[in-house]
């Protein structure tokens, strides 16, 4: 017997993204595509054919800032379809947060800028709601403040 769904199974893409910190200041890039181009964001993208999550955050943050990243700790996963009209279908995005952070940070692949800003800054500066809402949790749970 077959199962029909009563309503469509929207198809899923998933995604990654990733939290980086230095002296309490967020790694943000200036997106140079769509959605949310000309917005700020974490580093991050798809996850292609054959990759895990974990390696595609790696390969995303080294495309987008040219960092490396000695270890990551996943930190929650967000459905953006759930935030505005950007996405028309589910966009699961894994968030991990990076630890070890190597190298000299340079914008590259769809990142037009690097901006490292303070959670203060971000609330006033073009980031997406979900971007600040992670944000404050992780300052909350690094640095002990109430945002």
């Amino acid at each position: 017997m077959t199962t029909v769904p009563l309503f469509p199974v929207p198809p899923q893409i998933h995604g990654v993204s990733l939290i980086c910190r230095r002296d309490r200041r967020f790694l943000l890039v200036r997106r140079g595509k769509e959605p949310w181009k000309g917005w700020l964001a974490f580093p991050g993208g798809s996850v292609e054919a054959g990759e895990t999550a974990q390696e595609a955050a790696l390969r995303e943050l080294k495309e987008e800032t040219a960092l490396d990243a000695g270890s990551l700790a996943h930190v929650i996963t967000v459905d953006l379809a759930l935030e505005g009209q950007a996405y028309e279908k589910s966009y699961y995005l894994s968030v991990y947060r990076a630890f070890d952070l190597s190298g000299r940070e340079q914008a590259g692949d769809d990142a037009v800028s690097i901006h490292w800003l303070t959670v203060e800054e971000m609330a006033t500066a073009n980031v997406t709601e979900s971007t600040l809402d992670v944000a404050r949790s992780v300052a909350e749970r690094e640095d002990g403040l109430i945002y």
